[in-house]
């Protein structure tokens, strides 16, 4: 009887064994992509994040330092106070976070209102938002140590010919500026009605309004009444489409136009002072004649970037010849520089001229421009600050359309071109050296157009960012699945590539789903800041170098948990010949 029983328990479990090959009863356990990248051995648990406070004690992998978790998806950009406290927007209820730099929380405030514009940080370390609540309207928050301070209600009143005398609800279009003595300045508009509908406020610290200048009647020449917000000996002074270039000292520059009898509308600068009057204007453009694409603020002059029309009104293809504008803040004209190569440039070979120009601790201005109509290439001026040429650079490319991903240079006057080639999604850095000089080029692949800039520490080290793709397979059985994540090229002063780290070497998360950086930023001390998305998911990621040759620190987050993590990498870099 027993080896009956026997006998049928055997057959029982061939049969269950059966079954379970044909129908896939029991999970198989999943084998390794062979398509996968090499990670770094960690234990990624989800319950880790899930569970511990901030900063945490018993981090997710053994390269955490500290990570925040913020329970929802980041809404803003980073931003760092002068005492290296990190603020960030997140979910739920636009709740803005005060970071401290080990990771602890210093204090949060729940906004519960959209906050659509980049917080600003004021030198006492308040912050203003800019905020829409469900009605529409729009205010300016102040919030210090987790307390609002003040706000105030963006509206103002408009005057013109249509509407006559109205209170315009506004939204500030821009992010606010604050200058040495704390009064925060900023534009807002209703463009929905008419682009003029604008006005330039001027907050004190405090939160009183020290003025708010809009379009109303100044004069009336025959049967017209004319319009703008102050009269400057003839002229009047209004607002269209205007734009706030900085404040000084309690004067704000803008952009503006000027209406003259018998002679029309010109574009100028002007300087408005602590009263809300214009102080002084610059020379008058003609409008339709001359103008400007680009106005950079430096430590002696604005900058202005000025397009000379050489063609007729009526042409459909304008011809142009380029100039760079030194204006002093008092309104004087320090120089007029002209691009002598690229003078009556047409629509297409001008367009490189979108690029904003940079501008360095010396106030020497760097310009590009590309003429594809007499080769393809592209060249670099450098004009210094009494508006001689200083050197051209020479590039063997033309740039087309926003090929240029980062133009920018260094406290060391060292120029980085970061550019991608056309029909191409390679990424190209090209470093000139304060002599005009190419001093070296590095070469990546990527598989998408979007990038982030590069980060340059104040060593020269660089942090350059890709975005690539792999596929990944999670079972022996299954299809290879694409995945996109970043890798991080690290590159000494004079080129060499230190290391090249993916996304999962730093985190040590599995490479089986998308992981990619957003908007890094770097702080005084070295840290980089960004975010660090998930498949659908975001998570702050700090990294900090300490040498160039040691890497490095990452974070995390996982479906509507963020985190931040601070990671270090004690392996030594590879050893890689210089590109």
């Amino acid at each position: 009887m027993k080896n009956v029983i026997s006998e049928i328990m055997l057959m029982l479990l061939i049969l269950i064994g059966l079954l379970t090959q044909a129908f896939n009863i029991l999970p198989a356990k999943a084998e390794p992509s062979k398509f996968a990248l090499p990670s770094v051995a960690t234990s990624f648990r989800a319950e880790n994040i899930l569970s511990q406070e901030s900063p945490c004690s018993d981090p997710p992998s053994p390269l955490i330092q500290w990570w925040y978790n913020t329970s929802g998806n980041i809404l803003s950009p980073l931003v760092v106070g002068k005492d290296g406290t990190i603020f960030i927007v997140s979910e739920p209820f636009y709740t803005l976070h005060a970071i401290n730099p080990n990771g602890a929380l210093k204090w949060k405030y729940e906004v519960e209102y959209k906050v659509y514009l980049t917080p600003v940080v004021g030198s006492d370390g308040t912050v203003y938002l800019c905020i829409e609540d469900p009605k529409g309207d729009n205010y300016l928050y102040a919030i210090n140590d987790g307390i609002l301070k003040w706000k105030i209600k963006v509206e103002f009143e408009y005057e013109d010919e249509i509407f006559g005398k109205t209170i315009v609800q506004g939204k500030i279009d821009r992010p606010p500026i604050t200058d040495e003595q704390g009064t925060i300045y900023f534009t807002a508009t209703n463009k929905a009605v008419l682009p003029t509908m604008m006005a330039i406020f001027a907050i004190n610290n405090d939160g009183t309004i020290r003025y708010k200048i809009s379009n109303h009647k100044i004069e009336q020449w025959g049967y017209e009444w004319k319009y703008g917000f102050d009269k400057f000996g003839d002229l009047i002074i209004g607002l269209g489409s205007s734009m706030l270039i900085t404040a000084k000292n309690g004067v704000a520059y803008i952009t503006a136009v000027a209406l003259k009898r018998g002679a029309g509308e010109y574009s100028i600068i002007a300087a408005v002072g602590p009263d809300g009057k214009v102080k002084w204007i610059s020379e008058l453009f003609k409008s339709g004649q001359r103008e400007w694409r680009h106005v950079i603020e430096g430590k002696n002059a604005m900058y202005l970037v000025v397009f000379n029309y050489t063609s007729p009104p009526s042409s459909i293809y304008k011809n142009y010849d380029v100039y760079l504008q030194a204006l002093d803040y008092d309104g004087k004209v320090r120089y007029e520089f002209r691009a002598d190569e690229y003078w009556n440039m047409d629509f297409y070979s001008i367009q490189t001229a979108e690029i904003m120009p940079v501008i360095d601790k010396d106030d020497t201005v760097y310009l590009i421009f590309s003429n594809s109509q007499y080769g393809d290439f592209s060249i670099i001026y450098a004009i210094g600050s009494n508006g001689t040429l200083k050197w051209k650079c020479k590039l063997p490319f033309a740039i087309w359309g926003d090929s240029v991903e980062f133009f920018n240079c260094d406290q060391a006057s060292r120029l980085y071109l970061l550019y991608h080639p056309l029909l191409s999604f390679n990424l190209c850095l090209y470093v000139i050296n304060p002599n005009g000089e190419l001093s070296w080029e590095y070469e990546c692949q990527t598989t998408s157009a979007k990038t982030d800039p590069p980060l340059i520490s104040e060593d020269g080290t660089i942090y350059l960012f890709s975005r690539n793709m792999t596929y990944v397979r999670r079972s022996v059985e299954a299809v290879p699945t694409s995945i996109f994540f970043d890798i991080i090229h690290i590159l000494s002063p004079e080129g060499r590539l230190i290391q090249r780290l993916s996304v999962f070497d730093l985190t040590g998360i599995p490479a089986e789903v998308d992981a990619y950086l957003e908007n890094p930023i770097m702080t005084q001390n070295g840290t980089i800041l960004a975010v660090l998305s998930l498949s659908s998911s975001e998570a702050l990621l700090s990294i900090i170098p300490e040498i160039p040759s040691t890497i490095i620190l990452a974070a995390f987050m996982l479906t509507t948990v963020t985190a931040t993590a601070l990671w270090k990498n004690k392996r030594k870099p590879a050893k890689t010949a210089p590109t």
